[in-house]
């Protein structure tokens, strides 16, 4: 699991990172992130 610095919802690694990678904004608020925004949550 993957959450996005400063949100509390939580994405799978890698269909949040393809996303990220393509679309650069968070699927949810659609502010702009970059990959270095997502946080692996153990």
């Amino acid at each position: 699991p993957t959450v996005i610095l400063g949100s509390s919802y939580v994405y799978c690694y890698a269909c949040i990172n393809e996303y990220v990678k393509r679309y650069h904004r968070c699927p949810t608020s659609n502010r702009p992130i970059t990959n270095e925004h997502l946080i692996k949550v153990y």
